[in-house]
C-alpha cells in the first residue's frame, strides 16, 4: 500500500510538471484591471499615448495606448502595487507611482499630461481615490495583513468570510463530512456560494462547498463579491470569492512559524472531571524570490498540523446497573409497549429484556461515571494534516506572461461525529487534494490581449468507520445476516440517551477540468 502511494504522488507531481512546462501556450485569467482617461491641459483627449503599467516588486510591465477618445485599459493584471508611465510627443512624462490594485478591482487612474518635452517629468505621489464605475458588485477585499494578523482558530483563512457584512456565520450543508464548512451570506443556502483560487476553480462538487484553501502565510488576499456581480460568475447564486496566493518577487524573502496550544492553558469544563487532554501544533515555511531577476520568480510554502485530540468532552447519558436489569425505580411511567399500560413499580420483567439489546449493552456501553447517569470522556478526534504550496511566475517575452500553481494537501481526521456518541465510535476521514491553476496573459498588440485559464482539481475522500469491538448486529444474535465483508459500522441512537455512530464505508472520488479563453 505504501509503495502504491508512493507511485501515485510521483505520477501526480510529474503531471503537474509537464503541466507547467508545456502550458505556455495557454491565456490567463487576470484579477485586476487600471484604467482611466487621458487629457491635455485644457481637458481634450489625447489620443495614441503610450501607458506602461509596471510591477514595483518584480519590475514586469504590460504597455498599451490610448484610444482616439483618450481612453486606455490595462486588464489581467496581478494583485499589487504598480507605477504607471505616460508619454506622448510634445508632453512631459507622466508618471504615478504606488497605485494599489486588489483582487477583482478596477482602479481608474486619470491622467492629464502637461506641455513639455518628454524627458522632462511629472511624478505624482498622490493615493488614487477609487471610485468604482466599471461594475455594479458588493464586494470587500480582505487582504494579507488581515490574513496573517488576525486570529485565526486553526489558521483557516476562511474563517474571515464571517467578517463580511450579511454574514451569518458558519455553516456546515455536508452534516460534518466536508473539507470545509461554508458561510450563508444576504440569507442564501451556505451551499450557494461559489469559490476559486488564482482563476480556476476550487469546489468541491460533491458538497458544493470551499475546497483545499492555501494557509495564511501563503495567501495573498481575497475578495467577496455578495450580490451585483456579472454573468461571467455564474453558476452558484450565493456569494463569489476569488482568492489569490502569494508570488514571488525581486527580493528573496521567507518565514518560519509554529504554533502550540494544549491542555495545560486550557481550563477544565464545567461538566467535565478533569481537563480535556488536547495539543495542537502548526509549524511550516515558505520562501520566495526571483529565479532570473525581473523575469522569472519563484514561491513555496509547506504547513504541517497535528492534532492530538480536540478539546471539550463527550457526554452520553447511560443505563445504570439496575436499568439494565429491567429496574427504573424513580422513572417516571414506565409503559408496557404492548398493553400500554405502566410497569409495576416501573420494572420490567426479566422475561421482556431484549437479549440482543443486553448484548449490545455488554459490548459497547459502559457505567455512568458522573451525575444523572452520564458518562463524560475526553473527545477522541486526531488530525494530521500536511499542505504544499507552489508557484512560479515568469515573462516568456515582454508581451507574454505566464504563471502556475500547484497546491496539494493531505489531511486525515478521526472523527467523532457527535457530543453523544459512545467511546470508541468514530470514522477516519483521509482527503488528498490536488489543485492546479495555469495562467497566462498574451498582449498581441495594444488592443488586443488574449486571456487563458486552466485549472485542474483532484479530491479524494475515504471514509473508513472504526468500532472497537468488532460485532455485527449478527454477532449480537439479532439474526440479521451481514451483505457485505468490510470494517462493522453502526448508525444506532436511543432517543434522550446515546448515539453509537461510526459512520459507514464510504470512497468518493471527483475531478474537475476547467479552461477559460477570451479575447
Amino acid at each position: 500500500m505504501l509503495h502504491e502511494e508512493t507511485v501515485r504522488v510521483v505520477r501526480r507531481f510529474a503531471l503537474a510538471f509537464l503541466t507547467l512546462l508545456f502550458c505556455q501556450a495557454l491565456s490567463a485569467q487576470g484579477t485586476v484591471t487600471i484604467y482611466g482617461t487621458i487629457t491635455d491641459p485644457s481637458g481634450a483627449a489625447i489620443a495614441g499615448a503610450k501607458v506602461t503599467v509596471t510591477n514595483q516588486s518584480t519590475e514586469q510591465s504590460r504597455d498599451t495606448v490610448s484610444a482616439v477618445d483618450g481612453n486606455y485599459v490595462v486588464p489581467d493584471l496581478p494583485v499589487g502595487l504598480y507605477h504607471l508611465t505616460v508619454t506622448a510627443p510634445g508632453f512631459k512624462t507622466f508618471v504615478q507611482r504606488s497605485i494599489l490594485v486588489q483582487v477583482d478591482e478596477n482602479r481608474r487612474v486619470p491622467v492629464q499630461l502637461a506641455i513639455g518635452g518628454v524627458n522632462e517629468s511629472v511624478t505624482v505621489a498622490a493615493d488614487v481615490a477609487q471610485v468604482e464605475t466599471r461594475t455594479a458588485a458588493l464586494r470587500q477585499v480582505v487582504d494579507s495583513a488581515r490574513i496573517v494578523e488576525l486570529p485565526l482558530n486553526g489558521r483557516n483563512p476562511l474563517q474571515l468570510q464571517y467578517l463580511v457584512a450579511g454574514s451569518s456565520g458558519s455553516t456546515d450543508p455536508s452534516g460534518g463530512q466536508s473539507e470545509n464548512t461554508s458561510v450563508s451570506i444576504d440569507g442564501m443556502r451556505a451551499n450557494s456560494n461559489n469559490y476559486s483560487l488564482d482563476g480556476a476553480d476550487n469546489q468541491d462538487p460533491f458538497f458544493n462547498t470551499p475546497s483545499v484553501f492555501p494557509n495564511p502565510d501563503a495567501l495573498e488576499e481575497f475578495s467577496l463579491q455578495t450580490s451585483n456581480y456579472g454573468a461571467d460568475l455564474g453558476r452558484n447564486a450565493g456569494a463569489v470569492m476569488n482568492a489569490v496566493t502569494r508570488s514571488g518577487t525581486n527580493r528573496l524573502h521567507g518565514t518560519l512559524f509554529e504554533f502550540l496550544r494544549n491542555q495545560d492553558f486550557d481550563a477544565r469544563n464545567f461538566f467535565a472531571n478533569s481537563v480535556s487532554p488536547f495539543k495542537r501544533n502548526q509549524f511550516g515555511a515558505t520562501t520566495g524570490g526571483p529565479i532570473r531577476k525581473d523575469k522569472t520568480f519563484f514561491f513555496g510554502s509547506y504547513q504541517g498540523t497535528r492534532i492530538s485530540s480536540e478539546p471539550g468532552t463527550q457526554t452520553p447519558i447511560v443505563l445504570t446497573a439496575a436499568q439494565r436489569t429491567g429496574d427504573f425505580t424513580g422513572a417516571k411511567n414506565i409503559k408496557d409497549p404492548l398493553t400500554g399500560m405502566p410497569f409495576p413499580n416501573n420494572v420490567i420483567p426479566t422475561a421482556r429484556l431484549s437479549q440482543p439489546a443486553l448484548n449490545f449493552l455488554d459490548a459497547f456501553v459502559p457505567l455512568p461515571n458522573a451525575a444523572n447517569n452520564a458518562y463524560t470522556f475526553p473527545n477522541a478526534a486526531h488530525t494530521v494534516d500536511d499542505q504544499a504550496v507552489a508557484k512560479i511566475d515568469h515573462a516568456v517575452t515582454s508581451a507574454n506572461h505566464l504563471s502556475g500553481r500547484l497546491l496539494y494537501e493531505r489531511n486525515n481526521t478521526n472523527q467523532v461525529p457527535n457530543n453523544l456518541d459512545l467511546p470508541d465510535f468514530w470514522a477516519s476521514i483521509d482527503y488528498a487534494n490536488w489543485n492546479i491553476a495555469v495562467n497566462d496573459i498574451h498582449t498581441f498588440s495594444p488592443h488586443l490581449i488574449n486571456s487563458f485559464t486552466f485549472g485542474f482539481n483532484d479530491i479524494t475522500r475515504n471514509q473508513l468507520p472504526h468500532v472497537a469491538a468488532q460485532k455485527s448486529l449478527a454477532d449480537l444474535g439479532t439474526g440479521f445476516i451481514r451483505s457485505a465483508p468490510g470494517p462493522i459500522a453502526y448508525d444506532t441512537e436511543v432517543a434522550g440517551y446515546f448515539q453509537a455512530f461510526s459512520r459507514y464505508l464510504l470512497n468518493q472520488y471527483r475531478k474537475f477540468v476547467q479552461y477559460t479563453d477570451g479575447l
